[in-house]
């Protein structure tokens, strides 16, 4: 595996566990305090059903804050290398039939 390569697989694992880790983090956590919540005060299920409703908010506000972040640092990745990204996918195909090549 080249080192590029071995940047992108990196890269991919990294968002892969922050986008499942801001997902299922609030959801346990937020259902979990729901759910006992609950069981203190006999009000099953709306308080537990009000916790996944705010887990969803935490969560979906979790990935679209990285996805922006993400989109910024692609951004600044594409004026430093001066490329359009049509530019970046003919590139990567390009290196990826040069790397099947050599093979």
């Amino acid at each position: 595996m080249t080192e590029k390569n071995k940047g992108n697989s990196d890269l991919a694992k990294g968002v892969f566990l922050y986008i499942s880790f801001s997902v299922l983090g609030p959801l346990l956590s937020i259902g979990a305090a729901g759910y006992i919540l609950d069981r203190v005060f006999d009000t099953k299920p709306f308080i537990l059903l009000g916790s996944v409703l705010l887990a969803y908010v935490v969560s979906n506000f979790l990935v679209f804050k990285r996805i922006k972040k993400f989109n910024a640092s692609l951004d600044e990745y594409k004026k430093e290398k001066n490329v359009e990204t049509t530019d970046l996918k003919d590139l990567t195909n390009e290196e990826q039939k040069e790397e099947i090549k050599q093979n």
